[in-house]
């Protein structure tokens, strides 16, 4: 992250440019381990629902390796060189380290702190997004935190009881 920026017509002013550039290579970057973390416990959940859970989180896995490649398209198009390695991504994360987990009621609570801290961040973003006059940015944030809360509710349904 804080590469230079490359050459582009794009209106924006240079400086908003590379600071969404930034914001938004950490969104990808925290979407990425996301999603390694969702496809772990897609291989390794047990429990009473295990099919389905199982199946969904398989395609939530997806939805956020999407989510990541639209934001990794608008850190290219602000001019930006998004880095989504597994080392990049290992190094720069806010997530928390998956626990040592494999019941479903664990990898429940688990995703629904992640998806929840994910959708914070996002949050945030939009603000400081709509702060420096990138509308582009702050809506396809938006977007994601749709998403994002809606996976969030998902989880907690399931993991709730009654």
């Amino acid at each position: 992250m804080n590469r230079p920026l490359q050459a582009t017509l794009n209106g924006m002013e240079q400086s908003v440019r590379a600071r969404s550039a930034v914001l938004m290579e950490q969104v990808m970057v925290d979407l990425l381990d996301l999603a390694s973390q969702v496809k772990t416990c897609h291989w390794i959940v047990r429990g009473p629902s295990f099919l389905s859970l199982h199946e969904h989180l398989d395609k939530l896995d997806g939805t956020l390796r999407a989510a990541a490649d639209d934001v990794a398209e608008r850190v290219t198009a602000l001019g930006g060189q998004p880095v989504g390695t597994c080392r990049a991504v290992a190094r720069a994360t806010r997530m928390e380290e998956l626990p040592d987990i494999y019941l479903q009621n664990d990898i429940l609570k688990a995703l629904a702190e992640r998806l929840a801290h994910m959708g914070n961040e996002v949050r945030a973003g939009i603000d400081r997004a709509a702060g420096m006059n990138d509308g582009v940015t702050a809506d396809l944030l938006t977007g994601l935190s749709a998403t994002l809360d809606k996976e969030l509710w998902f989880v907690e349904a399931w993991s709730s009881p009654g």
